[in-house]
């Protein structure tokens, strides 16, 4: 084995581990979940800039820049979430049915459906990078698709480091 194999990695960087969270205040949301342009998915079948709905060409090519997994808990009335964890590399998705049985009925709130609903809900954030603009967008992704999509990257990304240098892009 060669020398440079045996070194461990290193951080290059404080990105990774940036943290804005403050001691005393956990029911303040970090500001950094969602910058840039969110992105959302119509009923109509199209990509659109959510603040303005601005439709997005079919032909914008964006580069998946990360994924987040996080545990909302949502106020009783509309408006941010009061708490968002991200999970961590390898942490499992908390039982939000059970989180949700806990929580006193207070604190439910009315969904979409017209049902009252528990405040914690599972999302993933996916980060795009665009190239062209030097953008960045971020959003949910539609639900159905998130986890499936998320797990193909992630695989895709397992397989490549294991067959290839450390930090390699599987595409």
């Amino acid at each position: 084995m060669s020398e440079l194999a045996k070194i461990p990695p290193q951080q290059l960087d404080g990105f990774d581990t940036f943290e804005d969270a403050v001691e005393g205040e956990e029911g303040r949301v970090s500001s950094g979940l969602i910058q840039g342009e969110r992105i959302a998915f119509t009923n109509e079948a199209e990509w659109v800039v959510a603040s303005s709905g601005l439709k997005l060409p079919p032909d914008l090519e964006l580069l998946l820049w990360d994924v987040l997994r996080v545990v909302n808990k949502w106020p009783t009335e509309p408006g941010p979430p009061i708490e968002a964890r991200v999970l961590g590399p390898g942490e499992k998705i908390p039982d939000i049915k059970k989180l949700n049985k806990e929580t006193p009925k207070e604190e439910w709130r009315m969904g979409p459906s017209g049902e009252e609903e528990g405040p914690y809900q599972f999302q993933y954030l996916v980060y795009l990078f665009n190239e062209t603009t030097s953008g960045d967008t971020r959003g949910p992704p539609p639900p159905p698709a998130a986890a499936f999509a998320c797990a193909i990257v992630s695989s895709a990304q397992t397989s490549c480091a294991s067959t290839r240098a450390p930090g390699c892009m599987p595409w």
